[in-house]
């Protein structure tokens, strides 16, 4: 499934309905549930590619459905494991992951939040090779931000919020 991983955004951005989604959880290797498809839906069916479990968790009870926060993280890992999510970055007591997985850039904030930045992709140089027998399967950027302390912005180029998008 490794080849198709990276073809999940756009496949699942038009993935709205029931029919689809269960198609989408049984090509790769899932047992379509009641709950994977509550899931699914709220990734899927709608444009988050950075997936925040506790606001998923919160998003899917304002819907109206009754799923704990335990079985979502469940999913997650399910999906992890079949390559339809990965998991980007873990805050504190809070797990991220992404839809697309290709490779990603994140602002982290001190409070905690998490912007996952699109059409800004850094260019990463002189990684060092991987051990005998591995391969880098992606990257992920991690920018940690604090409060401005005098110092200018070195990159020249500020992000708009055009540019990011939040983690929901």
């Amino acid at each position: 499934m490794t080849g198709e991983v990276q073809h999940i955004q756009s496949d699942a951005g038009q993935m709205k309905n029931e029919k689809q989604l269960s198609a989408l959880l049984g090509k790769y290797g899932l047992r379509v549930t009641h709950q994977r498809l509550i899931v699914a839906t709220h990734i899927f069916g709608r444009n988050n590619r950075l997936i925040d479990a506790s606001k998923l968790y919160e998003d899917i009870a304002f819907s109206g459905e009754d799923i704990s926060l335990a079985t979502i993280y469940n999913t997650l890992h399910h999906f992890t494991k079949a390559g339809l999510v990965r998991p980007v970055a873990s805050s504190g007591q809070k797990s991220f992951f992404i839809v697309n997985c290709r490779n990603s850039s994140f602002f982290y904030y001190q409070n905690g939040e998490v912007i996952a930045l699109y059409g800004h992709e850094p260019v990463v140089q002189k990684l060092p090779l991987p051990p005998e027998g591995f391969e880098i399967s992606h990257i992920d950027v991690a920018i940690h931000l604090v409060k401005k302390t005098g110092f200018p912005n070195v990159s020249g180029k500020p992000v708009t919020n055009l540019d990011a998008v939040y983690a929901r």
